[in-house]
């Protein structure tokens, strides 16, 4: 590896909600391999894989100390090859993890494969029930992670079309909620007992309609203790930052956030929201909770970057709304550069790329039988760029807002500056309801 980089975001979060990129597999496990595997050991800029390890502070590229890592990538309850994750200074990194309830609930998880001609709901949860699935689970979250999410049936198989004719899409809400249930006190009962134990956060589910999904959810886990919670699907900021505070203020008023110790938002990609996110953390610690930190995880560096071959486009902060989102374009993926004899920059200078790699370097595969000029080497470098702006634009994006010596409130739109102070005002304040009535359009639409 090179000389370790001063691109470190490890103190870029202190007071604010922080992003956990969702890892995916394949990328962690490559920031392992030998410099040797790689372009037989000829890759550009002196760079090797485990730069692009951004848990690890000794990367020439840049480092970040929190990640999301899920158990659903897993068939076993150990990492095998060492990954990222299984590599890290636990001293220096936090790991929240999933507990594979998206490869649950889309069939997807190695063993509710076998289940897919079962059709009679109380056989599928007869299968769950004596599933090694559930133990294997628990076992890979305490020996890896920090923070763990509980294992959920989640709701979203009623309504997606990606769950469609899956096991799981078969069972009712109720159905769904008693193995939840069932998964709760098992993990109360045998977490920890291999060795390590993760902090849990419990899962809350809803579906923003009239049937009172969330609030019999809320009410049948609500009694477990554990270390913190976990919001998906419509209890998030999916279902509105007015409906979100609204459930915050009434778990305040229930004792369920007093002193706990984390809370974390699933699947938040906008920027927006995760500075509303931040705001709700500063307004529970001022009221109930003083130690409490927010986190919310996003794939979307990844996809973009490995699937779609888009990259992360940095751009200045306006008062203009529109430029508080993430901007795509098409990486140029060419045959005319592959072959190029002129060194070609990387595009985006402000990458801590920009030092090591060109143009040139990631189209490297030359000759009309590739059709593709990327190889693997390029899709990882590639999801690494997007992952730094992702983190880069966040951490700025609250600066501007809440650090006192570099607030820049003519970079920020007036609505969001307003939201955010809505915001703690709500979850400070005992008489709440009108104030957080009168400005509902105004929070949910910065939370789009």
């Amino acid at each position: 590896m090179l000389k370790k980089s001063a691109n470190n975001f490890a103190a870029r979060w202190d007071g604010y909600a922080v992003f956990a990129p969702a890892l995916q597999k394949s990328y962690a496990e490559f920031t392992q391999k030998p410099k040797r595997q790689v372009r037989e050991g000829k890759t550009p800029g002196g760079l090797s894989p485990r730069d692009l390890d951004f848990l690890n502070a000794k990367s020439a590229l840049w480092h970040h100390p929190f990640a999301l890592f899920s158990a659903g990538q897993y068939d076993a309850s150990l990492i095998k090859p060492a990954n990222a994750v299984s590599a890290r200074d636990r001293s220096k990194t936090t790991i929240i993890g999933d507990s594979g309830g998206y490869q649950i609930g889309t069939g997807t998880l190695k063993e509710v494969q076998r289940w897919g001609n079962v059709r009679r709901p109380d056989e599928i949860m007869d299968l769950w029930r004596n599933a090694s699935s559930r133990e294997k689970i628990v076992r890979w979250l305490d020996a890896y992670c920090d923070y763990a999410m509980t294992i959920d049936i989640p709701l979203w198989t009623k309504t997606e079309s990606k769950s469609k004719g899956t096991p799981f899409s078969r069972l009712s809400f109720e159905q769904d909620l008693q193995l939840t249930y069932e998964n709760l006190k098992y993990i109360t009962e045998n977490s920890g007992r291999t060795g390590r134990k993760a902090k849990w956060l419990n899962v809350l589910h809803g579906l923003n309609d009239h049937e009172g999904t969330e609030a019999a959810w809320y009410a049948r886990v609500k009694d477990f203790e554990f270390e913190g919670w976990a919001f998906a699907s419509d209890t998030g900021v999916k279902g509105g930052i007015t409906s979100l505070l609204r459930r915050l203020k009434r778990m305040q008023e229930d004792g369920q956030l007093d002193n706990k110790e984390w809370l974390h938002f699933l699947g938040l990609s906008k920027i927006k929201p995760a500075v509303i996110l931040t705001a709700i953390q500063r307004g529970l610690q001022q009221s109930c909770a003083p130690s409490i930190q927010i986190s919310y995880d996003s794939a979307s560096a990844s996809i973009n970057g490995g699937q779609n071959e888009d990259a992360f486009v940095p751009k200045q902060f306006t008062n203009d709304e529109k430029t508080w989102t993430f901007s795509t374009a098409k990486f140029p993926n060419s045959e005319v550069i592959a072959q190029s004899k002129v060194t070609l920059p990387f595009p985006y200078l402000s990458s801590p790329l920009a030092k090591h790699v060109s143009l040139n370097d990631m189209n490297y595969q030359a000759g009309i039988q590739y059709r593709n000029k990327f190889d693997t080497l390029s899709s990882q470098l590639l999801i690494n760029h997007n992952l730094y702006v992702s983190c880069q634009r966040l951490a700025e994006a609250n600066d501007l807002i809440f650090h006192p010596t570099m607030q820049a409130h003519q970079s920020v739109p007036a609505k969001l500056l307003n939201a955010v102070g809505v915001v703690e005002r709500v979850l400070v304040e005992e008489h709440w309801e009108s104030l957080l009535s009168a400005n509902a359009d105004l929070l949910d639409s910065v939370g789009r």
